[in-house]
């Protein structure tokens, strides 16, 4: 049947070229049976309203597309202000590039043109469609922005076929707008399922400050081992501090007084609770076991009262050279 012998119902309604010349309109009332439509609701439409389920089957026969073979969709989505899942439909871009065939008046344009960012990524797809016009073709074009229909995680990457096949989606999203821009009367209100995803991206976080110079010069926070690490070199050296005041006969009184009590002399190897006891003894000149620190020298110089001194008159000394601030001394945990 040729371009110039389309006909138009008295309604409106297109109709349909069939090969072998036979003519059938888009809408007839056998393109939906009740089986069908029963078929529908446990499956296609399973959980529509009675009116979505007329509004749906209204649309199949208006458009003549067959939702068996995914022309056509029935497709439940959150609605805020409803509260409550609401059916949208849509189509499959071969179901719009059908309505356009079925015209009489359409044919695929030219390979989609895509353009990108400086940085090299997607940005753009034009895609084209012509149509029949006043007896000669005239090429439609239509553009989508990456930016604008990309379905994105919270982390704002793209999701799914997204991230897998970018131009492939992108082209489809022109397409479908070439489509309708070329043939509004037929495909008006008609949108393509890649057309929707981004209004199921995932919630985007809140975007945050750019830091401030002092937060980006401030230290990284302080981890429970750095902690424990700089409390105890705190407290070896308040101890060094306190004994550095001393002449060397006092301070090696007093290391004789820890390794009497403690089983080290090395300050660097005491606990936390050693350094804090020996600290306030040193600082208030007391030592709350001294009684048994002088029964434990005078035993030990009857035992042996010529025996030499086994170790040096000062070994503060390298004390006062060295503070370690990761020592773990008895006690410690």
């Amino acid at each position: 049947m040729a371009l110039a012998e389309r006909e138009i119902n008295s309604n409106g309604t297109a109709l349909v070229v069939r090969e072998g010349g036979d003519i059938t309109p888009m809408q007839h009332e056998g393109f939906l049976t009740n089986d069908k439509i029963d078929l529908l609701k446990r499956t296609i439409c399973e959980g529509a309203t009675n009116d979505e389920l007329e509004l749906f089957v209204a649309q199949c026969r208006r458009t003549g597309l067959d939702p068996f073979v995914r022309q056509i969709h029935a497709v439940k989505r959150w609605n805020a202000q409803a509260k409550r899942e609401v059916m949208t439909i849509q189509v499959g871009i071969d179901g719009l590039r059908l309505i356009a065939e079925r015209t009489g008046n359409y044919a695929p344009g030219q390979d989609a043109e895509f353009a990108y960012a400086k940085d090299n990524t997607l940005h753009k797809a034009t895609a084209f469609v012509k149509k029949w016009v006043h007896g000669e073709w005239h090429s439609v074009p239509a553009s989508a922005l990456w930016t604008e229909y990309c379905q994105v995680t919270r982390e704002g990457k793209p999701m799914a076929m997204w991230g897998k096949m970018p131009h492939v989606m992108l082209e489809k999203v022109a397409e479908a707008r070439a489509l309708r821009k070329a043939f509004p009367q037929e495909t008006s209100g008609l949108y393509i399922h890649e057309e929707m995803m981004q209004a199921e991206s995932e919630p985007q976080a809140p975007p945050r400050p750019a830091p401030t110079r002092a937060q980006i010069e401030a230290p990284a926070p302080e981890s429970s081992q750095d902690a424990l690490k700089r409390k105890r070199a705190e407290k070896v050296a308040a101890t060094v501090d306190r004994l550095a005041g001393l002449d060397a006969e006092k301070r090696t009184g007093w290391l004789d007084r820890f390794e009497q009590k403690y089983g080290i002399r090395n300050i660097k190897m005491l606990s936390f609770e050693q350094l804090d006891e020996s600290g306030f003894a040193v600082l208030n000149n007391e030592w709350p076991h001294e009684a048994e620190f002088q029964a434990a020298r005078q035993a030990a110089a009857e035992a042996a009262p010529d025996k030499p001194e086994d170790h040096e008159p000062d070994p503060f000394v390298e004390t006062l050279v060295d503070v370690p601030t990761g020592a773990k001394g008895h006690g410690d945990s």
